[in-house]
């Protein structure tokens, strides 16, 4: 009698086995679905996209500099510049807050450095205050978010780094290029 318990035992495992191996057949014989709206995909797109605005204010500040146009070509090394050096860490990190989070990818024209090219150096000064003021005013935001709300503070610390840190001493310098006489 004990022999054919274990037979039965025997039988049952063979075929929970093999079931087993069908299952494991199947799933690696059609390939996993994907989300519509992979965050990562959107991350390396938008990464991309930073990348090649870098790449289009390079190429006129080179057009600029052999222009004869100092001033304009100055401006657009600065933005290549930030996009390069500044927008994509800050769309990796951002990014990936957001991934990590749920919060829908926030895209790559944030991160889009510009600025208006000042004319002479009081034209600077306040340009530059300008955009200090906005990243003063993002500290308070930040400030006044619930502290597990990690993608708007990661959003928001990216942005008043560029805007208080960044940003006016680029537009001063481009100023103070303009009062020396280029």
């Amino acid at each position: 009698m004990g022999h054919k318990r274990s037979r039965a035992v025997f039988v049952g495992l063979s075929a929970a086995s093999a079931a087993f191996a069908a299952a494991a057949m199947l799933s690696a014989a059609t390939p996993p679905t994907a989300r519509a709206d992979d965050p990562l995909t959107d991350i390396t797109n938008d990464v991309q996209a930073e990348l090649g605005y870098a790449q289009t204010a390079f190429s006129q500040a080179a057009t600029d500099f052999s222009s004869n146009d100092p001033t304009d070509g100055l401006d657009q090394l600065f933005v290549g510049t930030d996009d390069d050096v500044v927008g994509v860490p800050d769309i990796l990190q951002v990014g990936t807050v957001d991934a990590l989070t749920g919060a829908p990818v926030i895209g790559d024209k944030v991160f889009e450095f510009s600025f208006k090219t000042p004319t002479t150096l009081a034209n600077a000064t306040t340009e530059a205050q300008t955009w200090y003021t906005d990243g003063s005013n993002l500290v308070t935001t930040i400030t006044n978010l619930s502290p597990t709300d990690y993608a708007d503070n990661a959003l928001d610390n990216a942005l008043s780094t560029a805007d208080q840190w960044i940003l006016p001493g680029e537009i001063l310098s481009i100023g103070d290029f303009i009062s020396f006489g280029f």
